[in-house]
């Protein structure tokens, strides 16, 4: 199951806060790639930031795997990189 396929079964509201949290988590990325031209301050800033993002987006990919995944018989896993909830049947 595709995490696209998991999003799908929950509610609008918690769909647009996965995008939200994602389109966060990008925008970051990209600022973090040209933080070598940032002061110290805003290196500091920068990081406590995607680290908060990157948490809330890591709760949200554990909630869900908690809902779906674990009920089923089978060994689940999620992969974060790819955003893909699978078994090793798969």
């Amino acid at each position: 199951m595709t995490a696209r396929q998991v999003v799908k079964k929950i509610s609008d509201e918690e769909r647009i806060r996965i995008d939200t949290i994602l389109e966060k988590k990008h925008a970051l990325e990209n600022l973090e790639k040209i933080s070598n031209q940032l002061s110290d301050n805003s290196l500091i800033k920068l990081d406590k930031e995607y680290k908060t993002t990157l948490e809330q987006y890591k709760q949200i990919w554990l909630e869900l795997f908690e809902t779906y995944a674990l009920s089923a018989d089978k060994d689940w896993k999620i992969n974060l990189l790819t955003n893909e909830i699978y078994t090793d049947d798969n």
